[in-house]
C-alpha cells in the first residue's frame, strides 16, 4: 500500500514448515515474524501494530487457528488473514472462511506455488478495499461540499432561490 515491504505474522507450530514457510517470505521480501501457536501470535500482532498479514496454520496447541481469527475479529479488526491447513474437510474450511479468515490453503505437495499466490491475492484485495473505504469517504464529503454549493449564489455566497424553496417547504409544513 505504501511502498513498505508487508509485514507477516507467521503463526505455525511444526518447527520445519514454519522455518520452510519463513524461508519463502523472507526471499520474496516480505518481512516475517514468528510464532508457535495462537496465544503467541496473538501476543506479537497485538504488540506490533506493523503486521500487514497473518497466515495461521489451523491446528496448533494452546490456541489453534480458527479460536486466534475469532479473537482478532472481536476486536474488529479487518487484517488479512490466511489459513494452512492439513484438514481437507469442506465443512472445516467453509466454518473457517465464515470465522474471518480471508483465504484457506491446503498444506500438499503444491504449498510453495499457492502460498505466495494468495498472499498476493488476498493482499491485493485488502488495499483495493481499504481503497474503496477512501473513495466513498472523498465521494460523501464532496457530495456535501456540492450541495452546499447547490444552495449558494457563486458570486455572493448567499444563500440561493433554491435554498429559500425548501426552506420555505420545511417552514410551511412546520
Amino acid at each position: 500500500m505504501n511502498g513498505n515491504p508487508i509485514t507477516i505474522l507467521l503463526v505455525e507450530d511444526d518447527p520445519f514448515a514454519k522455518h520452510m514457510l519463513a524461508h519463502i517470505l523472507e526471499s520474496t521480501g516480505y518481512v516475517v515474524f514468528t510464532a508457535a501457536h495462537g496465544v503467541d501470535g496473538l501476543k506479537l500482532f497485538y504488540q506490533d501494530p506493523q503486521i500487514d498479514l497473518i497466515v495461521s496454520d489451523m491446528n496448533m496447541p494452546e490456541m489453534n487457528g480458527q479460536e486466534m481469527i475469532q479473537e482478532i475479529r472481536q476486536r474488529e479488526s479487518d487484517i488479512p488473514i490466511i489459513v494452512l491447513t492439513s484438514n481437507r474437510e469442506i465443512k472445516t474450511a467453509i466454518e473457517t472462511i465464515y470465522s474471518g479468515a480471508d483465504d484457506y490453503l491446503l498444506k500438499d505437495e503444491n504449498i510453495q506455488e499457492t502460498f505466495l499466490h494468495s498472499i498476493r491475492k488476498v493482499w491485493d484485495r485488502h488495499c483495493l478495499e481499504k481503497e474503496k473505504q477512501q473513495l466513498m469517504v472523498d465521494l460523501e464529503r464532496k457530495n456535501r461540499e456540492l450541495e452546499r454549493l447547490s444552495f449558494l449564489d457563486g458570486l455572493t455566497e448567499i444563500a440561493n432561490r433554491r435554498y429559500f424553496d425548501m426552506v420555505i417547504r420545511q417552514e410551511w409544513r412546520r
